[in-house]
């Protein structure tokens, strides 16, 4: 199947009529199935609140349905997606001073209820992985007593979510995270003048790895 036909024209993504917000996303998975993920508000409403909103297009060039995943009224912004080999996805934004998540099926369904991840406010920043089978990571910052702290939790298949894992210390800066064919995820997050790492495998989290060391001016 040649992806790329799918991809040969321009094509609205959002609904007409409402406004679209910078940043979009897009994932794609081992087949050529995309989900783009987007903010937009309806013109037509008094407030026009910002949404977030994922849509589907096959590889073969079919579009699935516009989904709202977020409440009416919320304020939202920054969405993050990620798929796995098959199209599963999870998306992840930040809603009202914590970050959110929720699972989007291969075919554009949504997965389970809205899932609170962060355990403090203000939450910001969050970026997503999901592995080739399907398990999702979100990683963020959030204040805790005044103080930056990396978490990281897993939004599982099936919607339901993980315990939170406290990575450590940081800044408002905003985390990376990757994983690779076997689910070991690594996240990545600026702690001071450094940048610092933990790999998290289905059982254990590694100590935190300093990934700079000073530069002499």
């Amino acid at each position: 199947m040649n992806a790329e036909a799918a991809w040969t024209s321009a094509w609205n993504v959002s609904a007409k009529g409402w406004s679209p917000a910078d940043s979009p996303q897009v994932s794609v998975d081992r087949q050529g199935d995309a989900l783009p993920a987007w903010t937009a508000g309806d013109l037509s409403t008094t407030y026009s609140y910002q949404r977030v909103q994922t849509r589907v297009k096959f590889a073969n060039g079919t579009t699935g349905a516009i989904r709202t995943l977020s409440p009416d009224g919320a304020a939202v912004a920054w969405p993050e997606a990620d798929s796995d080999d098959t199209g599963d996805s999870a998306v992840v934004w930040q809603q009202d001073s914590q970050v959110v998540g929720r699972r989007v099926a291969a075919s554009g369904s949504l997965v389970g209820p809205l899932r609170q991840l962060s355990t403090s406010a203000p939450a910001t920043t969050p970026v997503v992985a999901v592995s080739p089978g399907g398990t999702a990571m979100a990683a963020w910052t959030e204040i805790r007593d005044g103080s930056w702290y990396a978490v990281a939790r897993r939004l599982k298949l099936d919607g339901t979510v993980g315990a939170p894992i406290t990575l450590g210390s940081g800044s408002a800066e905003k985390p990376a995270v990757g994983v690779d064919r076997s689910g070991r995820f690594v996240v990545a997050w600026a702690r001071g003048a450094d940048v610092v790492a933990r790999r998290i495998t289905s059982t254990t989290v590694s100590a935190t790895e300093v990934l700079t060391s000073p530069i002499a001016s």
